[in-house]
């Protein structure tokens, strides 16, 4: 796999993540901020409609703050981009 379809897929991951466990873009790009994330929300969401490819450290903090918010309702985290490109098991649990 390679980085943007490793980008891709935490975008479909993160978005799916989101619907499925209703919280909202908002409180994403608020823990991302807090992590040291410097992209704005509006490209953020761009990047989840997948119209903007973000380099893999700043959607590591995504994922890092998609996993903060999926640990306090007990989901599955989300992979980060070197779990992709290494081959780790990407296929979200049911």
């Amino acid at each position: 796999m390679d980085d943007t379809t490793a980008g891709s897929t935490q975008a479909w991951l993160l978005t799916d993540a989101m619907a499925r466990d209703r919280f909202t873009l908002q409180a994403l790009w608020s823990g991302y901020r807090g992590q040291g994330g410097t992209v704005e929300q509006f490209e953020i969401e761009a990047y989840l409609h997948q119209c903007l490819h973000l380099p893999a450290f700043q959607r590591d903090l995504l994922i890092h703050a998609a996993n903060h918010l999926l640990e306090a309702h007990h989901q599955p985290l989300l992979p980060y981009t070197r779990d992709l490109l290494h081959g780790a098991d990407t296929t979200p649990e049911e």
